[in-house]
Protein backbone atom coordinates (compact mmCIF):
# COMPACT_ATOMS: atom_id res chain seq x y z
CA UNK A 1 0.00 0.00 0.00
CA UNK A 2 1.11 3.14 -0.89
CA UNK A 3 2.11 6.50 1.48
CA UNK A 4 1.99 9.24 -0.65
CA UNK A 5 1.18 9.23 -4.79
CA UNK A 6 1.59 12.49 -6.70
CA UNK A 7 2.73 13.05 -10.37
CA UNK A 8 6.53 14.09 -10.80
CA UNK A 9 6.70 18.07 -10.21
CA UNK A 10 9.25 17.83 -13.17
CA UNK A 11 7.63 15.71 -15.74
CA UNK A 12 4.36 14.59 -14.79
CA UNK A 13 4.96 10.84 -14.64
CA UNK A 14 3.09 9.16 -11.69
CA UNK A 15 5.34 8.50 -8.80
CA UNK A 16 4.62 6.25 -5.82
CA UNK A 17 6.10 6.32 -2.13
CA UNK A 18 5.92 2.89 -0.48
CA UNK A 19 7.00 2.85 2.60
CA UNK A 20 6.90 5.82 5.46
CA UNK A 21 10.78 6.19 6.15
CA UNK A 22 10.90 7.50 2.66
CA UNK A 23 11.53 11.22 1.81
CA UNK A 24 13.26 11.17 -1.70
CA UNK A 25 12.70 9.56 -4.91
CA UNK A 26 14.79 9.65 -8.17
CA UNK A 27 11.72 9.37 -11.16
CA UNK A 28 12.43 6.80 -13.82
CA UNK A 29 11.32 8.75 -16.25
CA UNK A 30 13.56 12.17 -15.93
CA UNK A 31 16.17 11.84 -13.41
CA UNK A 32 14.40 14.50 -11.06
CA UNK A 33 14.95 13.74 -7.30
CA UNK A 34 12.14 14.40 -6.04
CA UNK A 35 11.11 15.27 -2.03
CA UNK A 36 8.03 14.94 -0.85
CA UNK A 37 6.56 17.04 2.00
CA UNK A 38 3.54 17.00 3.94
CA UNK A 39 1.75 19.15 1.28
CA UNK A 40 3.35 18.56 -1.76
CA UNK A 41 6.22 16.88 -3.74
CA UNK A 42 9.32 19.19 -4.61
CA UNK A 43 11.78 18.59 -7.63
CA UNK A 44 15.35 18.92 -5.96
CA UNK A 45 17.15 18.82 -9.85
CA UNK A 46 18.07 16.17 -11.79
CA UNK A 47 20.15 13.30 -11.10
CA UNK A 48 22.98 12.23 -13.49
CA UNK A 49 22.72 8.89 -15.07
CA UNK A 50 24.11 5.52 -13.17
CA UNK A 51 27.51 4.30 -13.74
CA UNK A 52 27.27 0.80 -15.31
CA UNK A 53 28.60 -0.82 -12.27
CA UNK A 54 28.15 -4.86 -11.17
CA UNK A 55 26.09 -5.83 -8.36
CA UNK A 56 24.47 -9.31 -7.87
CA UNK A 57 21.19 -6.98 -6.44
CA UNK A 58 19.03 -4.38 -7.92
CA UNK A 59 16.03 -2.11 -6.54
CA UNK A 60 12.86 -4.14 -6.33
CA UNK A 61 14.68 -7.32 -4.59
CA UNK A 62 13.76 -9.04 -1.75
CA UNK A 63 16.07 -11.00 0.80
CA UNK A 64 16.78 -11.74 4.31
CA UNK A 65 18.96 -10.00 6.51
CA UNK A 66 19.39 -11.50 10.30
CA UNK A 67 16.34 -13.03 10.09
CA UNK A 68 13.95 -10.07 9.07
CA UNK A 69 12.49 -10.09 5.90
CA UNK A 70 13.86 -6.80 3.52
CA UNK A 71 13.17 -5.00 0.54
CA UNK A 72 15.70 -3.07 -1.56
CA UNK A 73 13.89 0.24 -1.83
CA UNK A 74 17.18 2.61 -3.74
CA UNK A 75 20.41 3.11 -4.17
CA UNK A 76 22.88 6.23 -4.33
CA UNK A 77 25.68 6.18 -6.32
CA UNK A 78 28.55 8.76 -4.90
CA UNK A 79 31.94 9.60 -6.40
CA UNK A 80 34.75 9.53 -4.24
CA UNK A 81 37.88 10.49 -6.24
CA UNK A 82 38.50 7.10 -7.14
CA UNK A 83 35.37 5.59 -9.13
CA UNK A 84 31.88 5.48 -7.89
CA UNK A 85 30.34 4.01 -4.77
CA UNK A 86 26.93 2.31 -4.49
CA UNK A 87 24.54 2.22 -1.39
CA UNK A 88 21.47 0.70 -1.24
CA UNK A 89 18.70 1.71 0.96
CA UNK A 90 16.91 -1.52 2.53
CA UNK A 91 13.36 -1.38 4.26
CA UNK A 92 12.06 -3.94 6.36
CA UNK A 93 9.09 -5.29 7.08
CA UNK A 94 8.75 -3.61 11.46
CA UNK A 95 9.14 -0.21 9.25
CA UNK A 96 13.07 0.51 10.18
CA UNK A 97 15.60 0.92 7.47
CA UNK A 98 19.69 0.60 6.88
CA UNK A 99 21.79 0.44 3.84
CA UNK A 100 23.14 -2.63 2.65
CA UNK A 101 27.28 -1.59 0.51
CA UNK A 102 29.50 -4.19 -1.09
CA UNK A 103 33.53 -3.76 -1.17
CA UNK A 104 36.44 -5.97 -1.63
CA UNK A 105 34.24 -9.08 -1.46
CA UNK A 106 31.88 -8.39 1.67
CA UNK A 107 28.38 -6.86 2.21
CA UNK A 108 28.39 -4.50 5.06
CA UNK A 109 24.93 -3.30 6.73
CA UNK A 110 24.34 -0.43 8.65
CA UNK A 111 21.59 1.16 10.30
CA UNK A 112 20.90 3.48 13.10
CA UNK A 113 21.15 2.27 16.28
CA UNK A 114 18.79 3.34 19.63
CA UNK A 115 19.54 4.72 21.87
CA UNK A 116 22.66 6.22 20.62
CA UNK A 117 25.82 6.15 22.89
CA UNK A 118 25.93 9.55 24.71
CA UNK A 119 29.48 10.38 23.07
CA UNK A 120 29.82 10.18 19.49
CA UNK A 121 32.68 12.09 18.60
CA UNK A 122 31.69 14.46 15.14
CA UNK A 123 32.77 13.44 11.60
CA UNK A 124 36.24 15.85 11.75
CA UNK A 125 37.41 14.14 15.03
CA UNK A 126 37.83 10.50 13.49
CA UNK A 127 41.40 9.45 12.82
CA UNK A 128 42.74 6.51 10.77
CA UNK A 129 43.29 3.83 13.55
CA UNK A 130 41.08 5.44 16.53
CA UNK A 131 39.45 3.10 19.11
CA UNK A 132 36.17 4.49 19.84
CA UNK A 133 34.47 3.41 22.72
CA UNK A 134 30.48 3.54 21.83
CA UNK A 135 29.31 1.78 25.63
CA UNK A 136 27.13 -0.80 25.42
CA UNK A 137 27.84 -1.07 21.08
CA UNK A 138 31.48 -1.75 22.41
CA UNK A 139 34.57 -0.63 21.40
CA UNK A 140 35.52 0.13 17.67
CA UNK A 141 38.29 0.94 14.94
CA UNK A 142 38.34 3.36 12.80
CA UNK A 143 39.09 2.30 9.09
CA UNK A 144 38.17 4.47 7.03
CA UNK A 145 37.26 7.97 7.05
CA UNK A 146 36.07 9.53 3.31
CA UNK A 147 33.64 11.41 1.88
CA UNK A 148 31.74 11.51 -1.50
CA UNK A 149 29.59 13.20 -3.39
CA UNK A 150 26.08 11.81 -4.89
CA UNK A 151 25.88 12.13 -8.18
CA UNK A 152 23.15 9.18 -8.91
CA UNK A 153 20.49 7.51 -7.63
CA UNK A 154 17.34 5.22 -8.38
CA UNK A 155 13.89 4.17 -6.65
CA UNK A 156 13.08 5.77 -2.75
CA UNK A 157 15.64 7.00 -0.28
CA UNK A 158 15.38 7.98 3.34
CA UNK A 159 16.65 11.57 2.98
CA UNK A 160 16.32 14.50 1.03
CA UNK A 161 18.74 13.82 -1.06
CA UNK A 162 19.95 16.28 -3.86
CA UNK A 163 22.69 16.04 -6.90
CA UNK A 164 25.82 17.39 -5.26
CA UNK A 165 25.10 16.56 -1.98
CA UNK A 166 28.23 15.65 0.95
CA UNK A 167 27.97 12.16 2.20
CA UNK A 168 30.66 11.43 4.96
Amino acid sequence: MAVAQESCPSCGAPMTFGVGSSVSQVCKFCKACVVRTDRDFKNMGRVADLAMTPSPIAVGDFGELNGKQMQVLGRVQLDHGAGPWDEYYIGFQDGSWGWLAYAQGNWYATWEVSPLPAQIPPWDAYALEQDINLGSYGNWRVKEVKQGTIVSGEGELPMATTPGQERY
